[in-house]
C-alpha cells in the first residue's frame, strides 16, 4: 500500500471512530483553552472594575494578549490532549514532524501574545511621566520584540525532520540555536527593565528631589515602590531564565539525543517564570482601581514651609489614574498622549 492510501485510510478511520464523541472534545478543550485559562479571571475582574470604560487602550491590550495566548493554549490541547483522535503513529518516520509542527504554531501565538504584553510596561511608564520622550525605552522594547520575532521565524524556516539517529543530531542542533535565541530575548529583556528604572528614577523621581518637596506625593510613591519592586523582580527572572537556558545549552551540546527529551523547546519552564509579567499587568490594573475607589477622589499635597510653598498642591486621583490607566486626561502640560 502507498503512502497516499495509508493516509487516506487513516482519515477514514479518523471520521468514523470520532464523529460521535468529536464535538464534546472540541467543545472541552476550547472551553480550557479560553475560560480556564489562567488570565482569564483576571481579565474577568479588571472588566468589571472598569465597566464603564472598556473603550481604552489598556483594555484592548489585556483582551488581546488573553485571546493571543488562548488561541496558542487550543493548539497546544488539540495536539498534547487529543493527539489520540489524529491519525498519527508515533512510530512512524514523519511522527517529528507533527511535533515540529503543532510546537511551531503554538510558539507563534505564545510568543505573539508575549509581544503584546511588552508594550503595556512602555505605555504605562510614558503614561506616569505626562508623555515625556522616553528613547531608550522605546529602543530596548523592539529590540525585546524583534528577538522574539527572530525566534518565530526561525521555527517556522527550520527544517522538519523524520525520526532517525541522523536527524536527531540535526535536531539537537536546531535547538541549540533555538535555546541561544532565548536566552538573547532575556538578555533584552534586562535591557529593557533597566531602561524603565533609568527614565523613572531620572524624569519623575528625582523631580521631587530637585525641587525639595518635603511631603512627597503618597500615591506617587507607591508607583515608585511597585514599579521598582516589580521591575526588579522581572530582572532577577530574566538571570533565573539566563542560567536555565545556558544549562539547557550545555545538556543539549553534550546530549547527542533528544529522544528522551520531554519537553524539548522548554515551554513549560519558561511559562512558569516569564508569565510573571503578564499576571502583573492584571494586577497591576486591579490594584490601582482599588486604591483610586478607597481613596477620597482629591487629596492634598501641602507643606507646613511657607517659604517653599504658597499655597495648597490639590492634585486629582483620578486623573492620575486615568493617566496610569492609559485614558486621556485634561492637563495644562502639553504633550500629554490620549491613550
Amino acid at each position: 500500500m502507498d503512502q497516499e492510501s495509508i493516509i487516506q485510510a487513516k482519515l477514514e478511520y479518523f471520521l468514523v471512530h470520532t464523529k460521535e464523541d468529536i464535538f464534546p472534545f472540541i467543545v472541552n478543550i476550547i472551553f480550557k483553552s479560553f475560560i480556564k485559562n489562567n488570565f482569564f479571571p483576571w481579565l474577568l475582574l479588571v472588566l468589571f472594575l472598569n465597566r464603564n470604560k472598556w473603550k481604552r487602550s489598556v483594555i484592548y491590550l489585556l483582551i488581546a494578549f488573553w485571546l493571543t495566548i488562548s488561541i496558542g493554549k487550543l493548539i497546544y490541547n488539540f495536539f498534547y490532549t487529543g493527539h489520540h483522535y489524529l491519525p498519527i503513529n508515533e512510530n512512524e518516520n514523519n511522527a517529528y514532524q507533527y511535533v515540529f509542527w503543532f510546537n511551531t504554531i503554538y510558539g507563534f501565538f505564545i510568543f505573539m501574545a508575549e509581544i503584546v504584553g511588552d508594550w503595556y510596561l512602555l505605555i504605562r511608564t510614558k503614561a506616569i511621566l505626562r508623555n515625556q520622550k522616553i528613547p531608550v525605552v522605546y529602543m530596548t522594547c523592539i529590540l525585546y520584540n524583534i528577538s522574539k520575532a527572530v525566534i518565530i521565524i526561525y521555527n517556522i524556516f527550520s527544517v522538519r525532520f523524520a525520526k532517525t539517529e541522523e536527524d536527531e543530531k540535526e535536531i539537537n542542533r536546531i535547538l541549540i540555536i533555538w535555546t541561544i535565541m532565548l536566552l538573547i530575548s532575556q538578555i533584552t529583556n534586562i535591557f529593557y527593565d533597566i531602561s524603565i528604572i533609568y527614565y523613572l528614577k531620572k524624569d519623575l523621581f528625582n523631580h521631587y528631589k530637585k525641587n525639595k518637596v518635603p511631603t512627597p506625593n503618597k500615591f506617587i510613591e507607591k508607583l515608585k515602590w511597585i514599579s521598582e519592586y516589580r521591575i526588579i523582580a522581572s530582572i532577577i527572572i530574566s538571570f533565573i531564565l539566563i542560567f536555565f537556558y545556558a544549562i539547557k545549552y550545555i545538556a543539549l551540546f553534550i546530549n547527542k539525543s533528544v529522544a528522551e527529551m520531554k519537553d524539548i523547546y522548554g515551554y513549560d519552564i519558561r511559562e512558569a517564570l516569564i508569565y510573571f509579567n503578564y499576571y502583573f499587568m492584571y494586577i497591576d490594573q486591579i490594584l490601582l482601581r482599588f486604591y483610586v475607589e478607597r481613596n477620597n477622589p482629591k487629596f492634598k499635597i501641602s507643606s507646613t514651609n511657607s517659604n517653599m510653598f504658597r499655597g495648597e498642591v490639590n492634585l486629582n486621583l483620578k486623573e492620575i489614574s486615568s493617566t496610569l490607566s492609559l485614558t486621556s486626561i485634561h492637563s495644562n502640560e502639553k504633550g500629554i498622549t490620549n491613550w
